[in-house]
């Protein structure tokens, strides 16, 4: 693995962990 794929899988885990937070935030309490 080159340094461009670490990269590149790290800037898509920080996407997928920030789009996860988001998704718990904005989903109102009283829906779960």
């Amino acid at each position: 693995m080159d340094r461009g794929q670490r990269v590149t899988a790290v800037i898509i885990v920080i996407i997928i962990h920030a789009v996860l937070i988001w998704a718990a935030f904005s989903i109102p309490k009283e829906e779960l």
